[in-house]
């Protein structure tokens, strides 16, 4: 059972619905029509997510389904979500290395965090996480500069509502859990649907921002070998890693 505050939130949502799908002096009649499908489909969603205490995949097409997870953060806060379910993984395009440089400005993941060569073009934009899914598989990086994501490279093409770092954030806090899905094998393999398959909560864009700026104030401390000497730098990665985790989790 929900807190009052959120049933009042529940409330308050289907109400309004109701007063606009009951109006029938707004729009013509095959607007109404799919209004009153759009009622019905978020009240479903909201009254799931009442029972199941999750985000189930949206099997609407009419509809984005960020302005139904936007709407359940407005009632519950930060709700629990799967990565497939909000991200779209992409997979790269495969080079062969007689085609790389050993030096340049856009830099090949294929296998590794470590780049490949280097490329005359991007297929990536900067900004990008991604994931390795072959070879070093379950590794976590994220790329500030344009680059190029080989084919055992997953990126993720985030939507408006969903912070690109944030995701990096989330991804690098399960990497643990990532590598025990490997396939082993000669090469090792990591699947597109483990990764899909990932849960954590999504909080709504302003708190993914300030939650990302928090972690990356403690990256650079962690990263700026010149301010500390290696015991402290040490204890800092170990402060950087606790405060992640906690940051991450809005079930506590």
């Amino acid at each position: 059972m929900p807190s009052l505050e959120i049933q009042y939130r529940i409330v308050q949502v289907l109400d309004n619905f109701d007063m606009i799908c009951n109006d029938l002096n707004i729009g013509l009649p095959k607007e109404i029509e799919l209004r009153q499908k759009q009622y019905e489909y978020f009240r479903e969603k909201l009254l799931t997510f009442v029972a199941e205490g999750e985000y189930t995949e949206s099997r609407v097409e009419e509809w984005d389904n960020s302005a139904i997870i936007k709407l359940l953060q407005w009632v519950f806060g930060p709700i629990r979500v799967k990565v497939g379910q909000v991200v779209n993984l992409q997979r790269g395009k495969r080079l062969v290395r007689k085609q790389l440089t050993t030096s340049g400005s856009v830099p090949v993941y294929q296998n590794s965090l470590a780049p490949l060569g280097y490329y005359t073009e991007s297929n990536r934009v900067k900004n990008t996480s991604f994931v390795i899914c072959a070879g070093a598989a379950g590794e976590v990086g994220y790329s500030a500069v344009d680059f190029w994501a080989a084919d055992d490279v997953y990126t993720l093409a985030t939507s408006d509502n969903i912070s690109d770092k944030f995701m990096y954030y989330v991804l690098l806090s399960k990497q643990d859990r990532l590598k025990s899905q490997v396939r082993k094998a000669s090469i090792p393999r990591l699947s597109k649907d483990a990764i899909d398959k990932v849960t954590f909560y999504l909080p709504p864009f302003s708190e993914q921002k300030r939650i990302v700026s928090i972690l990356d104030n403690f990256n650079t401390l962690t990263n700026s070998i010149s301010e500390g000497l290696p015991k402290e730098i040490e204890l800092r990665q170990k402060q950087y890693e606790y405060w992640r985790e906690q940051l991450l989790n809005f079930t506590r």
